[in-house]
């Protein structure tokens, strides 16, 4: 009855809608979603196995007792068996010699997680740790919005639904539009925006896909598919690669917002932080998605095959009312690296096969190197781990590093550590509270832990040539070389 009620809601709110006239979106036909996109997982080459799939994985939810007993021996083995959470430091074996890859000096921050996999290995960073510029209050946002970087100007978006964009060179917004009229003001707004060749693609909470250019500031294209987008956006091949909250996976064209071909996944009632997250494996033509029911799918994005499918619960935990958190995916040379909130795994992306699994319950997003796994953990622990086995190369409790230095940064004065990543052959992490701790790749040892922000940071820094850009917890950008 919820989500009857649910959905006519939506109906109404967007059955009801009228823009500005100025957008010129709402003047034909095209305002509306394809009708009757094709679903992949209908095809006859995926239907036998999704069934498969759906027998093995769900019937425990209707009989606690599984009809076909074979698939999930075969299939739904637990991935994250409930082993002792690790908390030991360990130091780096002599004869270990960690490599990484040269800095990437990239020129801009077009989406969410810099790359196509998610994974950031080693940017370009001067490493002065020194404020070269600070705006000034850029917009009453209270959502935690990490900024875009594209052109040598900065994208962001505030709760209203303003997408603004701000140039450095001349210390002003260039830009500014809102696609929301007066019936939808009222209503908190969660966007989620990627930049590709001067257009703006946005996908939002109320289940609008839209896309603006940039120079001429007007849409472009708008639809509305009635259930609220909740995921990361890629873009490959003229195609936005999205989910909804009902774990369904779009493919959309971004030149006239028709649905190419959408698939629909196992929908989670209970719903944690974690949004469905997606990766582009351009390698072997796939794209990845890990959905809040804990499912992990491989498709085919040119044959549109489903490749395999991997359950995160084990036959045993199967429970549609469980709440399923996790961090993005990461991918880098085939070697996928998920967690479910509780434990760490590593699979080959083409064989599904799992190569190893640690019980580390992550705190920040981790990174994929040449041959290596860092992760930060809820235990503030910095681990570094071999992407082929799991094997722990080394391992630090931050606190005890940090004490060892000054006594005075206890974890109560540093704060939440809310992003890590590697830059100039060194392991950053951020704390909420405003500190650039900063770690040699090599042996964890700690390199220095500097307050850079007096009020805090908000949302999840970002580099671009060699500079550090983020929010402080005043709206505030700042800019650090």
């Amino acid at each position: 009855m919820k989500k009857i009620l649910y959905f006519l809601l939506i109906f109404i709110i967007t059955g009801n809608c009228s823009f500005d006239n100025k957008t010129g979106i709402w003047n034909n036909e095209n305002q509306k979603p394809t009708a009757n996109p094709i679903d992949i997982g209908k095809l006859e080459k995926n239907e036998e196995y999704v069934k498969k799939c759906k027998r093995g994985i769900f019937s425990l939810k209707r009989n606690n007792k599984c009809k076909n007993e074979e698939f999930i021996n075969k299939n739904l083995i637990n991935v994250f068996p409930k082993d002792k959470i690790y908390t030991e430091e360990k130091q780096i074996s002599l004869n270990e010699k960690l490599k990484i890859n040269s800095p990437l000096k990239n020129n801009n921050w077009s989406e969410q997680y810099l790359s196509s996999t998610n994974n950031i290995a080693n940017l370009y960073y001067t490493n002065k740790q020194e404020l070269v510029y600070k705006s000034s209050r850029l917009s009453k946002n209270s959502n935690d919005v990490s900024p875009l970087f594209y052109n040598n100007n900065l994208v962001s978006y505030d709760h209203k639904g303003t997408i603004f964009i701000y140039s450095l060179a001349e210390d002003r917004k260039i830009l500014e539009y809102n696609f929301y009229n007066k019936e939808f003001k009222k209503y908190k707004k969660k966007l989620y925006l990627t930049i590709d060749n001067d257009v703006i693609y946005v996908a939002d909470n109320l289940g609008f896909v839209y896309s603006i250019k940039i120079k001429t500031n007007k849409v472009i294209w708008a639809k509305n598919f009635g259930v609220p987008f909740r995921s990361n956006i890629k873009i490959l091949n003229n195609n936005l690669y999205l989910a909804n909250e009902e774990n369904q996976l779009y493919a959309i064209n971004i030149i006239n917002g028709n649905t190419n071909w959408t698939f629909s996944t196992q929908v989670s009632i209970l719903r944690s932080g974690f949004k469905n997250n997606i990766l582009i494996d351009e390698k072997n033509n796939n794209v990845i998605l890990l959905n809040t029911s804990a499912e992990l799918y491989s498709i085919n994005y040119l044959n549109k095959n489903i490749n395999w499918i991997i359950n995160f619960n084990s036959s045993s935990q199967v429970n549609e009312n469980e709440i399923f958190n996790s961090f993005p995916l990461i991918l880098n040379n085939n070697k996928l690296i998920t967690s479910n909130g509780s434990s760490l795994a590593g699979y080959d992306v083409i064989t599904k096969k799992k190569m190893w699994e640690k019980k580390l319950i992550i705190d920040t997003k981790a990174t994929i190197t040449e041959n290596n796994v860092f992760v930060y953990t809820a235990e503030n622990f910095l681990i570094c781990l071999d992407v082929i086995n799991g094997n722990i190369i080394w391992a630090k409790d931050l606190f005890n590093q940090i004490k060892l230095v000054n006594k005075k940064y206890t974890s109560k004065k540093i704060g939440n550590i809310v992003s890590q990543t590697i830059a100039d052959n060194e392991i950053l992490l951020f704390s909420d509270k405003g500190y650039l701790i900063t770690f040699d790749f090599k042996n964890g040892k700690l390199n220095s832990v500097k307050k850079i922000v007096k009020s805090g940071i908000k949302g999840r820094p970002i580099i671009v040539e060699g500079y550090i850009y983020l929010f402080d917890k005043k709206n505030k950008l700042l800019q650090f070389n």
